[in-house]
């Protein structure tokens, strides 16, 4: 089983206006389809893809990070989920999440960030993994999620 690692397109994320972030409280709002994701090269079972989201300034952190699966995913067999983290540890901030069910995925352990993230070459990343001998990235056929960052300055 192998991490492979890509970067999400420009035009996938975006900082929130103003008067979103005011409303909601979110900075930035990144949108992944199943084709960011699936790769035919990618056949082998457990598998997983991380997708870097963003680089998160000195003197920033994420306060908050959501995950909302606007359309379920599918794998070809097992499961697959969704975490969200930096490079050094894929659940710092989403524990694993079910995306084969839409919906906003409900607090579980591990939902709230577990630790501050900043510095120029912190980044965020969106790990997306697919079940031990079951599934592979080259079996995601369908889906989208957005995923939800509260950034905010500590200066």
């Amino acid at each position: 089983m192998a991490d492979h690692f890509k970067k999400i397109g420009r035009m996938a994320g975006c900082p929130a206006s103003i008067n979103e972030s005011a409303v909601n409280g979110w900075t930035d709002v990144f949108t992944v389809k199943a084709s960011d994701i699936a790769d035919a090269s990618l056949t082998t079972k457990g598998d997983s893809v991380s997708l870097q989201l963003c680089k998160i300034p000195t003197g920033c952190a994420v306060k908050g990070v959501a995950l909302n699966v606007k359309k379920a995913f599918t794998v070809e067999d097992g499961t697959l989920t969704a975490s969200v983290g930096d490079s050094s540890d894929a659940v710092a901030l989403v524990a694993a999440q079910d995306i084969k069910t839409a919906g906003v995925k409900a607090p579980t352990a591990g939902f709230v960030p577990a630790k501050a993230t900043g510095g120029t070459v912190s980044e965020v990343v969106l790990k997306i993994a697919t079940e031990a001998s079951k599934g592979s990235p080259s079996g995601i056929a369908d889906g989208e999620l957005k995923v939800y960052l509260q950034v905010v300055s500590c200066g």
